[in-house]
């Protein structure tokens, strides 16, 4: 299966999601640099969102892997 480019708008999903990554790799490497995730996430909303969508994202296909698993294994 051919996979089609990135739309603009996917890409600019992407950036944000990598900002948001980045701004918490900062706060964890960086000594004395606690809460500098939030401090970006109120300069840059977009990345805010982009992080809590996946999160939020990320969860849903957990909950729905394990109930998969669990079927499986019952079966």
């Amino acid at each position: 299966m051919a996979v089609k480019p990135l739309t603009a708008t996917q890409k600019k999903v992407i950036a944000s999601l990598a900002r948001a990554l980045v701004f918490g790799e900062v706060e964890k490497k960086v000594a004395g640099w606690d809460g500098f995730k939030d401090h970006m996430f109120k300069t840059d909303p977009e990345a805010a969102q982009a992080e809590r969508a996946l999160q939020s994202a990320v969860e849903r296909f957990r909950k729905a892997l394990v109930a998969e698993m669990e079927k499986r294994d019952g079966a």
